[in-house]
C-alpha cells in the first residue's frame, strides 16, 4: 500500500503473488509482521485508509485460503508496567478499524519487574518470560488465564543459535515461590528470636516492644534484615495468642514469651518480651 498524493493505492501485483505462492505451496497460514510494513504512509489513525489495508488482507485470506496472523505494535506505556496493558485489545495502535476488523486478537507482554521480584526471579531472567492472553475471541471461548512461555536458545546444526518460546507451568514457579517465600520467614522468624534473647539477657530483664525495635534500628537491622515496622509486625505474629517460642543461644535453650499487653478497664499495658531457660526439659509448647 502506498499513499501518492493522498490517494490510497493498492499494489494489487504483491497481493497476487502471495496468493498464488500459498496455492502453489499448500500454505495454510501466513504471518504478516507488522502491519506498519504493509503500507507506506499512512496514518494508522485514519480509519478508511486502515480499512483499505485491511481489505487487501482480507483478500489474500479469502481467495489464497488460508488463515492470517497480523501483527501489530501497541501503544508505549508511560508506567513502566509491561503487563498494564496485557489482554486489552485497545492496546494497539492507531484506530479501532483495526481490531475490529479481527475475528481474534491476543496481546504478547513482557514480565513485570514487580511478578518477577514476587516470583524470586532476577531482572535478566524474568524479562525472559512472556505471557499471551486473549484480547478478543469470535471463534471460541474466551480464556483469562494467561499463557506463559519462556525464551530458550536452541542450537542450530549449521552452528546459529536461535531464540524460540517454549511453554511455561506458571503454577509451578508460584509454588517455587510460595516456598521461598515461607523459608525465607522462617529464617526471619529465627534471626528475630535470637536477637531478642540475646538484648533481654544482655539486660538481665523483660524488655519491651520498643526498646527492642527503637534503641538500635541500625542493629536491628543488620542482625534481623527488616526494618522496624516489619520487625513489630512480625513479633506480633509471632507472638498472638499467647505463643511461646523456642530458641539456642550459645548452645543454651531458652524459652522467649509475651506478657502484658492489656490492663484494666481497656486501657494498654507495655507488651514485655521475657526470655526463660529452658533447664533439660524438652520444649512442648505451641511454636
Amino acid at each position: 500500500m502506498v499513499d501518492a498524493g493522498g490517494q490510497t493505492q493498492v499494489n494489487a501485483d504483491a497481493g497476487k503473488h502471495i496468493i498464488r505462492t500459498a496455492r502453489a505451496s499448500g500454505v495454510r497460514h501466513i504471518v504478516l509482521d507488522p502491519l506498519i510494513s504493509l503500507h507506506s504512509g499512512l496514518s494508522e489513525n485514519d480509519a478508511s485508509k486502515m480499512e483499505d489495508v485491511l481489505s487487501v488482507i482480507r483478500q489474500v485470506a479469502h481467495r489464497g485460503g488460508v488463515s492470517v496472523d497480523l501483527v501489530h505494535h501497541i501503544v508505549k506505556s508511560h508506567t513502566g508496567d509491561t503487563e498494564g496493558r496485557a489482554g486489552d485489545m485497545h492496546s494497539g495502535r492507531g484506530s479501532a478499524a483495526i481490531t475490529g476488523a479481527l475475528r481474534c486478537a491476543y496481546t504478547m507482554a513482557r514480565m513485570s519487574e514487580k511478578r518477577g521480584k514476587a516470583l524470586f526471579l532476577s531482572p535478566n531472567e524474568s524479562a525472559r518470560y512472556v505471557r499471551v492472553d486473549d484480547a478478543k475471541a469470535n471463534y471460541h471461548a474466551f480464556e483469562r488465564e494467561a499463557a506463559w512461555y519462556k525464551f530458550e536458545s536452541i542450537n542450530l546444526t549449521n552452528g546459529d543459535s536461535v531464540g524460540v518460546l517454549a511453554p511455561v507451568n506458571m503454577a509451578e514457579l508460584e509454588e517455587r515461590a510460595e516456598a521461598l517465600r515461607q523459608q525465607g520467614a522462617i529464617e526471619e522468624a529465627g534471626r528475630l528470636l535470637r536477637y531478642v534473647t540475646t538484648e533481654v539477657l544482655a539486660a538481665g530483664e523483660p524488655l519491651s516492644v520498643s526498646a527492642i525495635t527503637r534503641q538500635q534500628p541500625e542493629r536491628l537491622f543488620e542482625a534481623v534484615g527488616l526494618k522496624k515496622s516489619a520487625v513489630e509486625a512480625l513479633i506480633t505474629t509471632l507472638f498472638e495468642n499467647d505463643r511461646t517460642h523456642p530458641v539456642t543461644v550459645d548452645d543454651r535453650e531458652f524459652r522467649v514469651r509475651m506478657d502484658g499487653g492489656s490492663g484494666r478497664g481497656g486501657r494498654g499495658r507495655a507488651r514485655m518480651l521475657a526470655v526463660e531457660p529452658v533447664e533439660n526439659t524438652p520444649f512442648s509448647g505451641d511454636v
